[in-house]
């Protein structure tokens, strides 16, 4: 089994909430990889936009949230940045959450989450004419204020390609979190690839 473990720094650069009225209801989806299993409230805007170092380049997460019921939320996220010396914009994703279980003792948070990769709607470069789905299980556990652990399993594009991420965070405080990640790439085709990260997560005051 190959292991190309790497090293990322991820850090958040806005993390901007519509309406919020405490900070503290924060929670984003950027900058790690993996997918948070919380779902923003009832008519909630949220703006987050990380940046993603590594050997390769520098790439741009930008996302957009919006809580469309009390369990539900919908999503619009786009990656752009230079990789390989190469400016591209990625595809645009649309993806949609729905809370199915809340966190009660040994079980925890689990949300389903389903994605739509547009492929036209891209740069030259890394343009497709395809239009890709993908679902996930995201699960979250808190085990106190400060710690918790999260995982996603699932697809990416429901070709025989399973997904797995597991994170562990803390709080260093109340704006700043750091975390750990794991994520991993299956596909039949070639060997497994396994990654590792770690980051930084800053939010900035609310308006």
């Amino acid at each position: 089994m190959k292991n190309n473990a790497y090293l990322i720094l991820m850090v958040l650069l806005t993390g901007v909430m519509m309406y919020a009225q405490n900070p503290s209801e924060i929670v984003t989806d950027r900058p790690d990889q993996t997918d948070g299993a919380y779902v923003l409230l009832k008519s909630y805007l949220q703006v987050e936009n990380g940046v993603l170092f590594n050997k390769s380049g520098v790439l741009n997460n930008f996302m957009v949230r919006y809580g469309y019921s009390g369990s539900g939320e919908i999503r619009c996220a786009v990656d752009l940045g230079r990789i390989n010396s190469n400016f591209s914009i990625f595809p645009v994703q649309f993806s949609a959450k729905q809370r199915l279980f809340n966190q009660s003792g040994a079980i925890p948070l689990v949300t389903l989450i389903g994605y739509l990769n547009f492929g036209p709607i891209a740069s030259a470069n890394v343009k497709s004419n395809e239009i890709e789905g993908a679902l996930l299980l995201a699960f979250q556990h808190e085990l106190n204020d400060a710690m918790a652990f999260e995982w996603n399993f699932g697809s990416q594009s429901f070709r025989n390609d399973p997904k797995f991420t597991l994170l562990y965070s803390y709080k260093i405080f109340n704006r700043a979190t750091t975390f750990v990640e794991y994520f991993s790439d299956f596909n039949k085709s070639s060997k497994p690839v396994h990654n590792a990260d770690v980051g930084v997560l800053y939010m900035l005051p609310t308006i």
